[in-house]
């Protein structure tokens, strides 16, 4: 007896266009070159075509969205670059992995404040609170000392090899968190 094609193609594949049967969206080996038809007969219908413009379409959107959304935040804080924290030496106020905004103004530096700074011969900046403020009477220059809040000591020992003190050209801002 002759069976209709559709019947005997969903009993074999389980899976016939339009269909929204759970094997299509678990296809066995039998269905992945029938869908590979189907998907090869909407290219030509240009549904494909029209897919891969509309998926074009959302990913523009996305980073659009990202986009207005850091140039928000880095109007709100004043600042173009944030930075990770990467070690535990300033919690419970700044923990691994969070991400702090720098700000850089004219204020004047004072002890308490939250710091990123480059030390000469490395390339990771350092989080830390400046714990002590050194102003220069003759020249008005500021050196600062830092310290981490979870660290025993100051930041002496890493700062380069005989240096006391930060100067302002080592500071890269104000964290902001």
């Amino acid at each position: 007896m002759d069976r209709p094609v559709g019947v005997t193609q969903q009993r074999v594949t389980g899976f016939t266009a339009g269909s929204t049967a759970v094997s299509e969206f678990f296809p066995g080996p039998d269905q992945f070159f029938h869908r590979f038809v189907y998907d090869f007969k909407d290219f030509k219908d240009g549904y494909v075509q029209y897919s891969i413009i509309n998926e074009g379409f959302l990913i523009g959107m996305i980073v659009t969205s990202a986009l207005i959304i850091w140039k928000g935040l880095i109007g709100v804080a004043g600042s173009y670059s944030a930075i990770v924290v990467l070690s535990g030496s300033m919690e419970p106020g700044f923990k691994r992995g969070d991400i702090l905004f720098l700000h850089m103004s004219k204020d004047p530096i004072r002890a308490g404040d939250i710091v990123v700074f480059n030390v000469d011969g490395r390339q990771i900046p350092i989080v830390h609170r400046v714990i002590k403020v050194h102003e220069c009477q003759h020249t008005g220059e500021v050196d600062v000392l830092t310290k981490g809040d979870n660290n025993l000591g100051d930041d002496r020992l890493l700062y380069a090899q005989g240096q006391l003190w930060l100067q302002r050209h080592h500071i890269m801002g104000r964290a902001l968190g």
